[in-house]
């Protein structure tokens, strides 16, 4: 069962166990991916990309990736500003940076959702407000968590709380193939993951409110 905004749903995993390649296609199908795009370009699910221009060089959009990535240790660079090891959910920043719909994209930063998975995954420094990563640290750190059983999970990735650890493959699939398949960003792309942003001489936390 799966207990979430004080609603329990029923979730089994299958006899096998995980697979990234299963997870990925499951994932891929839910972003409707190749719904008709009725518009100039769209992302996933036939929804228009915002169209592009000067409004849209810098795009800040919340959902959750740093926390996983610092809890399933995958090496990457982390920098700018330290800061307390362990911050709440909804806390990082994935900022999009392009000239126009049809042009390739050139910065990402990421919020919330973006930022708990590489925590809790090991591969961004927790003690950092800052990370340089790519997607392809998730399809890395989501077939690693995959091919783990759920009795050694508990004890390769000690950060991440017992009753997510059935969702750790699910979550870094999900995260992936948002960025790649839903986003269409290469999985090479760099892309900078942050728990705090700079503002004058502060760091400050950012948050959306509901």
């Amino acid at each position: 069962a799966y207990a979430y905004g004080g609603s329990t749903y029923k979730a089994s995993g299958a006899p096998t166990g995980a697979d990234f390649k299963v997870c990925h296609k499951v994932i891929y199908n839910a972003l409707n991916h190749d719904q008709a795009c009725t518009h100039m370009k769209c992302t996933f699910g036939g929804i228009w990309n915002g169209g592009g221009g000067d409004g849209q060089k810098k795009l800040f959009v919340a959902s959750f990736f740093f926390d996983r990535a610092a809890e399933v240790t995958i090496s990457s660079q982390s920098f700018i500003f330290k800061t307390e090891k362990l911050l709440s959910h909804l806390r990082c920043m994935l900022e999009l940076e392009h000239t126009y719909s049809r042009m390739p994209m050139t910065g990402f930063i990421g919020i919330s959702y973006m930022c708990d998975v590489p925590f809790q995954a090991g591969f961004v420094d927790p003690s950092a407000a800052v990370a340089k990563v790519k997607p392809e640290d998730f399809k890395k750190a989501a077939k690693k968590a995959c091919g783990t059983n759920y009795e050694n999970a508990g004890k390769m990735y000690p950060d991440v709380d017992k009753t997510q650890l059935p969702y750790l493959c699910m979550d870094l699939a999900y995260q992936y193939s948002l960025l790649t398949d839903g986003f269409d960003l290469s999985p090479m792309q760099e892309i900078t993951l942050v728990k705090q942003v700079k503002y004058k001489n502060s760091l400050v936390e950012a948050a959306w409110p509901l």
